[in-house]
């Protein structure tokens, strides 16, 4: 917002998540504002030849691992962040945030990361990417695999903020607050038959719908937030209460839900802060990326107007 003489002038991200388009507005006082007639005024064009991706994993590099990194600034048409060509690899401790990717015409890429062979990634955030067709966050291909752990998924844009066709396994992730496309969920879940799904101590809320299957899987839920519900009785579909989900800190308040109920599949050292769970507290994990190091406490009292006679 700029203070142009006595007008008010406001440049915002206008339409969806992934189009990117700038809108103008007009305003004589800050608060009544009047929209461009010719809104959004600048659209982005397809690129007619992209970039790369910052990291490419090509073909007889099993076995590498990328340990510490930052991945930014990537812009590549199938991944802008990281791509996996079938190869087996570990991505741990990394920052992966700020990347593009194009994925015309067939939705087919990963903002963050693009994977078409078997990948573990461990204790790393994939933040604010974006993709113009495909998952903001991570796409996995058919033929592909990810086992995702005690890691951030969020402020990604696209059509969804992961995308699966091959199999997955996500213990301690928080898929949250990604900026995904009108009636897109947090997950897309379209694998080959008979693949393997487990999403366990996870949680998956702010991201519009949280799951879509798009056919038969084999997907487990347990132990998990999720926005909306899911079957299962150890899932639930409480807010989670993030710290601040708006300046991307996504640790529990100490009233979450997500505080002190993970018992069967628990026995983290670490969580993606890198501090132990505190279990002097009780011997439960809490759900998430994040472990609550205070004492938990009930949530806030509301107070009600009292309403009184005439």
């Amino acid at each position: 917002v700029l203070l142009d003489g006595s007008t008010y002038k406001m440049w915002f991200r206008a339409g969806g998540w992934g189009d990117g388009e700038i809108g103008y507005a007009e305003s004589a006082d800050g608060v009544n504002w009047t929209l461009h007639p010719n809104n959004p005024v600048l659209i982005p064009g397809a690129p007619t030849q992209w970039g790369e991706p910052v990291v490419r994993f090509v073909g007889g590099s099993d076995g590498a691992v990328i340990d510490g990194f930052t991945i930014t600034g990537g812009s590549g048409e199938l991944a802008g962040g990281i791509e996996s060509e079938g190869t087996a690899v570990i991505i741990r401790r990394c920052l992966i945030e700020d990347n593009l990717a194009g994925g015309f015409p067939d939705h087919s890429a990963g903002g963050g990361i693009a994977l078409f062979g078997p990948v573990t990634i461990e204790d790393s955030r994939i933040v604010n990417n974006q993709v113009s067709q495909g998952a903001g966050g991570i796409r996995v291909h058919s033929g592909g695999s990810l086992v995702m752990t005690k890691s951030l998924v969020a402020g990604n844009s696209g059509d969804e903020g992961l995308n699966v066709n091959g199999s997955v396994t996500l213990m301690h992730v928080t898929i949250a607050h990604n900026g995904i496309a009108k009636g897109r969920p947090g997950i897309n879940f379209n694998p080959e038959p008979g693949l393997s799904q487990v999403i366990a101590n996870s949680i998956l809320y702010g991201n519009g719908d949280s799951i879509h299957v798009t056919q038969d899987t084999n997907l487990e839920v347990r132990y998990s937030i999720v926005q909306g519900g899911w079957e299962g009785g150890t899932n639930i579909a409480a807010d989670p209460w993030f710290v601040n989900p708006a300046g991307g800190n996504f640790e529990l308040r100490p009233w979450s839900p997500a505080i002190d109920v993970v018992a069967a599949d628990g026995a983290l050292d670490h969580d993606l802060n890198g501090d132990p769970p505190p279990h002097p507290r009780n011997a439960l994990d809490d759900i998430g990326a994040f472990e609550y190091q205070g004492v938990p406490t009930a949530g806030p009292i509301v107070f009600l107007p009292v309403a009184t006679r005439p």
